[in-house]
Order: structure tokens, then sequence, then C-alpha cells
């Protein structure tokens, strides 16, 4: 293996990352394509990506917190190359007490210590990529009630 080969992460997401739930998805609705984190390669930020293929339950997606360390970005691509700006889904994202609806290709930025989430696809009618990330080592989130 050369010096740097390691740093490129190949494989699908890593046991060590993730629980059992989060890697089966929601009934089939999330494909997780790649997670990175200091789990994985010691040293290296936290970064997910996934393909949304459907809706979220009304209970599902990611519940209120926020990261007291690190500030977060997540980005939404729509699927349809011919209309990349066209997020083809409604995405319903909350950012302290206000609700966003996400119609559109966008990066969302949410900065330290801010309470973010519950984040659900609310329709989907072509695939939506979707990634995150924070400078962080490990993945980890403080849920605030």
């Amino acid at each position: 293996m050369g010096r740097w080969e390691k740093h490129v992460i190949t494989t699908n997401i890593s046991s060590k990352s993730l629980t059992d739930a989060q890697r089966e998805g929601e009934k089939g609705r999330i494909l997780r394509m790649m997670w990175m984190d200091g789990r994985v390669l010691p040293g290296a930020m936290y970064l997910e990506a996934c393909w949304i293929a459907g809706p979220t339950p009304p209970d599902g997606g990611p519940p209120e917190h926020m990261h007291s360390e690190d500030d977060e970005f997540l980005a939404f691509i729509g699927g349809d190359p011919e209309h990349p700006d066209d997020l083809n889904a409604e995405v319903e994202f909350f950012i302290e007490d206000e609700r966003l609806l996400l119609t559109e290709s966008c990066f969302v930025f949410v900065p330290k210590g801010v309470r973010h989430c519950p984040l659900r696809f609310l329709r989907v009618d072509r695939p939506v990529f979707h990634f995150s990330g924070y400078p962080g080592g490990e993945y980890s989130r403080e849920r605030k009630a």
C-alpha cells in the first residue's frame, strides 16, 4: 500500500461508524453511500453521502440537535442533470425554530451551537443526492429538548 492510499475511502459505510439502523436506512428510502470520520481514518473530518429515493416517515429523519464544537454544512442536490437547480423534492429543515422548505439544489450552513433539525424529505420525485459534514474528527450530536 502506498503512503496516501489509506486516504482514499472507497468502501461503503464502515460498521465501526454507524449503528445497524443507520446502515439499513429508512426502509430503503435512504441509500447511504459513503461515511468517513476519525473512526474510519484517524484525523479525518466527518463526511457522509447518501441518495434519497423517497419521502421519510413523519417521525423519521434526524431529530433536533446541535454540534457544540463544529460548524456543519449540508448539501441537497437534485438528480436531474437537465435541470440541476430543481431539487425535484420538498425538504423540511429547521434551524432553531425557523422552518425552511427546500425545493432547489442548495448548500446549508449551520454554525456551531445552533439547534437544527428535524430534517424530513416530504416529497421526492427524483432521487436527491445529499451530503453533510464538519471538521470534527468523529460524528456526534447533542440532543436538545
